[in-house]
């Protein structure tokens, strides 16, 4: 049978999400000895995507399989019981059962996105968002951000020498918006997300909201495909990944 897990986690205590041969400090890692632990057999975890070092996440999606069918009447003791066993900075927030076939990472239709910017000192947002010094015009990183809508070849925004098969990924929406806290956040939804882009994204952004360069220079840095040609990378800390969307019949009665 197999399951999907939505978990929320802090990722400033782990090595992202994927687990590595030279640390146990990853969240798969942990999730999977929970599982194992909890449904006493060997279970095996596939994550929507992959999240770097330090990146935090909140409605991510996994699945796994398990040899015995799953008593939905008592999820809640289950997910209970992986709580308990789990980290602090980890919770497992739900249950779901689907079809054999379903898959977290393939059969996601949209990936979304946060970076928080904190524009002074928070105690409460130490290691959970970017503080940026000095102005900062958002009306200008609005503009930039029309020239990332699309689908577009984001090569100039990725990490280098990447597994990815395509450097092309469809950004459906984007904006930095102010909250009502005072907190700076930028919010992006696409299909798919290159490794390092939102940070390359981010960080090239706040140039052009530092008046370093052209709000336009967006387009040209992309048509570049060079990565050289961006900003630096935000810090991971601010950075959320904030949910995928499935097709509903993915998803069964249970």
């Amino acid at each position: 049978m197999r399951y999907f897990l939505q978990l929320s986690y802090l990722g400033t205590p782990f090595n992202g999400w994927q687990r590595q041969k030279n640390s146990n400090e990853t969240v798969q890692q942990c999730i999977e000895t929970a599982l194992t632990t909890v449904l006493r057999e060997t279970c095996k975890v596939t994550g929507c995507g992959r999240t770097d070092t330090g990146v935090h996440a909140r409605g991510y999606w996994a699945h796994f399989d398990a040899a015995h069918v799953i008593n939905f009447k008592n999820t809640a003791v289950l997910l209970a019981k992986l709580n308990a066993v789990l980290p602090e900075s980890i919770s497992v927030d739900a249950l779901y059962n689907v079809s054999q076939q379903a898959h977290a990472r393939f059969d996601a239709l949209s990936r979304s996105y946060e970076y928080l910017i904190i524009r002074k000192p928070n105690p409460f947002f130490n290691n959970r968002a970017w503080f940026v010094y000095g102005p900062l015009d958002i009306e200008a990183m609005n503009h930039a951000v029309t020239d990332i809508v699309g689908h577009n070849d984001f090569k100039s925004f990725c990490k280098a020498h990447g597994q990815q098969k395509t450097t092309y990924c469809t950004i459906q929406t984007a904006s930095w918006t102010i909250r009502e806290d005072g907190i700076w956040c930028f919010s992006v939804t696409a299909d798919r997300f290159l490794r390092g882009m939102v940070r390359a994204l981010v960080g090239t952004m706040v140039q052009v909201g530092q008046n370093k360069r052209p709000a336009t220079d967006l387009k040209r840095i992309r048509e570049a495909l060079n990565r050289m040609q961006c900003g630096p990378q935000a810090p991971a800390h601010g950075l959320y990944f904030t949910g995928a969307t499935y097709l509903k019949t993915l998803f069964n009665a249970g």
